[in-house]
């Protein structure tokens, strides 16, 4: 088995040198035309000036993605990491603009001609293209070690198409000096090789403050070449024939940019309709991409290279929590509708990724009427246990009563902030669908006034249960209002049950990660997984009320019977578990809500 998996890392990172070579070889294009002797010297002048367009284009293009880097940092992580990034980013461009003019100062030859070496000016371009293709080649590294075929195909073709035009840019000063072929084969090696190199460690090994650090030094160093170039002179060459020059080499960097940025786009939209799964990279408070697009009923593979475990909260975009273990990859589906979600981790630990859902597989009828028949369910979940922690606290009762009570108010207010206050598509949506049936006034009237009250060791009992029971009268009425005539019928309610199930799982997954219930701070969402075990007792009580008792068109068959009682009965039977450091694993948690989802069956009347 080890051998087997050495072959194949070997074999990845093969593939990954080779296309690295194959996307920067193609520099050599460009650099044959310094040889060409006979060049005027208007003609000189304009190649070197496009020369310069182009490297002005990769200035742009390469700071604009160093500070989108930096941005993301300060967005989504901490200030401390947010500010080595910024230091990283300054510093590094100071390097390559003021370091390269350093060694300008101390060279001991100059040429006396205008002051300015040629061959010198080249070797600097080199450089600086060089450290900016050390940054694409991580990029093919990374795409194709994380299975992104069709992506990487795409920065392949695309990098050798622009490497062609660098290629040119270094040969530009060159052309009608006298430069022998070993030189030129030398400078497209400084300038092309690190391509390769980029991707053999992108392929093992990748760290964006590296990264950013190689396209700051990147920057500076072709601010540094470009003025060099500017220094130029030729006499014949007018001011108008030196810009539009530069306006050629500008627009053939841009030329080729677009051509990768719509090849990418074409790649996008093939894998939403093929079933394709994009991948999110977490790692050191950042996500690559930051942004991404899906078709609703696509995956996303949401990928932890971190040291630490990230818990990310559905939000509409797939259903539950899902926990990403360290070094790990998680696939989730997305079932939310159109609109944009973003994705984080609950504690903080991450930085943020937009996920924009798009129009996908065809969608059940109904669907959107089941997800929110769900969501109300789990609002009543958190309701619920919210007054049973009340109760408890109230009454002195319970391991530590008034730290129930604290876990009383956040069980209550949750659901209000996330379903009728929050702005992500699916919240929307309900928060639409209620008011459409004239139920978001009553409910939410009536959850603010159960808001104000639970957790309050002053509320009377018989305040807390008439506004307990006014809260359960809303979320019932809204169900049956949205779901009209479809409220009773089995195939609807055994789908609303499904997302309940599949929300009570995913929070319980996240309460026993590490097989144990962390609390770091007691009461605080996120950092108190007792929370979360307390929500999936809340979802599946709120669950058995509103679908399996009274006359419902749904029971369960004797296994699935059996699995519920085991998890009412016996791993959440209680606010708490007996052992915190060893509760029922996660596994045979979901493989009980796996044997009651599969024995839903239609009630004989």
């Amino acid at each position: 088995m080890l051998n087997c998996f050495s072959s194949y890392f070997f074999l990845m990172l093969s593939n990954n040198v080779l296309l690295g070579i194959i996307a920067g070889i193609t520099i050599f294009l460009g650099l044959p035309i310094a040889r060409w002797q006979r060049a005027s010297e208007r003609l000189r002048g304009s190649l070197a000036l496009a020369a310069a367009g182009v490297l002005l284009f990769l200035v742009i293009e390469v700071g604009y993605h160093a500070m989108e880097m930096v941005e993301t940092a300060a967005k989504g992580g901490t200030v401390n990491y947010a500010l080595l990034q910024g230091i990283v980013l300054v510093g590094g461009f100071l390097l390559g603009l003021v370091g390269l003019a350093f060694l300008e100062e101390r060279r001991k030859k100059r040429v006396e001609a205008l002051g300015v070496d040629a061959l010198e000016v080249a070797t600097m371009i080199a450089v600086g293209i060089g450290l900016h293709n050390f940054a694409e080649g991580l990029a093919i590294g990374q795409s194709f070690s994380g299975g992104q075929t069709a992506l990487g195909t795409i920065l392949v073709v695309g990098f050798a198409l622009h490497n062609a035009t660098e290629g040119f840019g270094i040969a530009g000063p060159l052309v009608g000096q006298k430069v022998r072929w070993t030189r030129l084969l030398w400078l497209g090696l400084i300038g092309g090789a690190p391509t390769a190199i980029g991707s053999f460690v992108g392929g093992i090994w990748v760290n964006p403050t590296i990264e950013l650090l190689f396209l700051s030094v990147a920057v500076g160093s072709l601010v540094y070449v470009t003025r060099e170039l500017f220094r130029l002179r030729f006499a014949t060459l007018g001011a108008v024939g030196a810009t539009a020059a530069i306006a050629f080499g500008v627009f053939l960097g841009f030329g080729t940019e677009l051509v990768v940025g719509i090849a990418q786009s074409k790649v996008a939209t093939q894998n939403a309709s093929s079933g394709s799964a994009a991948t999110l990279r977490f790692a050191n408070k950042q996500v690559d991409p930051a942004t991404v697009t899906i078709a609703r009923g696509q995956s996303i593979t949401l990928q932890n290279d971190g040291t630490a475990p990230l818990v990310f909260e559905g939000n509409g975009l797939f259903i539950g929590e899902v926990v990403a273990p360290p070094n790990s990859r998680t696939v989730v589906t997305v079932s939310g509708n159109e609109g944009k979600y973003t994705l984080v981790d609950e504690r903080g630990q991450s930085a943020t990724a937009t996920v924009t859902v798009q129009a996908g597989q065809t969608v059940e009828p109904l669907a959107a009427e089941v997800d929110a028949v769900g969501a109300l369910t789990i609002l009543e979940g958190h309701v619920r246990t919210s007054k049973a922690l009340h109760d408890r606290g109230s009454k002195g009762e319970g391991p530590n009563p008034a730290l129930g009570l604290k876990r009383a108010g956040k069980h209550a207010g949750h659901p209000q902030h996330e379903l009728l206050m929050g702005n992500e598509p699916d919240a929307l949506s309900l928060q639409k669908l209620l008011r459409e049936h004239n139920a978001f006034d009553p409910l939410n009237n009536a959850l603010t006034e159960f808001v104000a009250i639970s957790g309050k060791s002053e509320s009377s009992i018989n305040d807390i249960e008439k506004k307990y029971q006014a809260v359960l009268t809303a979320t019932e009425q809204a169900c049956r209002a949205i779901a009209g005539d479809a409220y009773d019928t089995p195939d609807f309610q055994k789908r609303a049950m499904q997302f309940v199930l599949d929300t009570a799982k995913g929070e319980y997954t996240t309460a026993t990660q590490g097989n144990r219930i962390d609390i770091q701070e007691a009461g605080t969402p996120g950092k108190d997984n007792l929370i979360e075990f307390q929500d999936a007792r809340g979802f599946l009580i709120a669950m058995h009320e509103r679908f399996l008792s009274g006359r419902s068109a749904i029971v369960l068959n004797q296994d699935a019977q059996n699995a519920l009682d085991k998890l009412q009965n016996e791993i959440l039977k209680s606010l708490e578990p007996s052992d915190l450091n060893n509760p029922v694993p996660a596994a045979d948690f979901n493989e009980l809500i796996g044997r009651v989802a599969a024995g839903i069956e239609r009630r004989i009347l």
